[in-house]
């Protein structure tokens, strides 16, 4: 049985549940809101309602053949590999959690680039001798001038 991506573990759907989430990353996303929401008075036991939760998500990946799982006649989760079910929604919670290095560093670079970008500009038409009267704010004539030199970056 192949272990799943982070990413296939996410995207994987969930029937009905609980926390009515179309898949299991949504389902996370939803717990983690709920604990951050409901604070100290957040119940493990019961966090959208029903005991079992983690079941519902157990009983997912044992269906998409992500973990070990026996079924019963009704189709719920006898017997599974908790502990590598466990192991596969950390490692997914964790990627979910953390930009990827470059994906930071690309919104860095962004961040700078366009804030060295607006200083230029607005350096550009505090230094000129004659700014034009548009009518328009200082702040408002820099953004116009930021992304005409975005349309135009000769």
């Amino acid at each position: 049985m192949p272990t799943p991506t982070p990413k296939q573990l996410l995207d994987t759907p969930m029937p009905s549940n609980s926390a009515d989430a179309a898949t299991i990353g949504e389902y996370l996303k939803k717990l983690l809101v709920t604990v951050w929401r409901e604070g100290e008075f957040f119940s493990p036991v019961k966090p959208f309602g029903r005991a079992s939760w983690q079941t519902e998500v157990h009983t997912v990946m044992a269906r998409a053949g992500h973990i070990l799982g026996l079924a019963d006649p009704w189709g719920l989760l006898e017997r599974a590999d908790t502990v590598h079910a466990n192991d596969l929604t950390i490692d997914a919670i964790e990627a979910v959690s953390v930009l990827p290095g470059d994906q930071r560093e690309r919104d860095t670079v962004s961040i700078v680039a366009t804030t060295t970008a607006m200083f230029e500009v607005y350096e550009s038409l505090m230094a000129a001798d004659d700014v034009p009267d548009t009518g328009m704010s200082t702040a408002e004539q820099i953004l116009d001038a930021w992304r005409d030199s975005i349309q135009d970056p000769t």
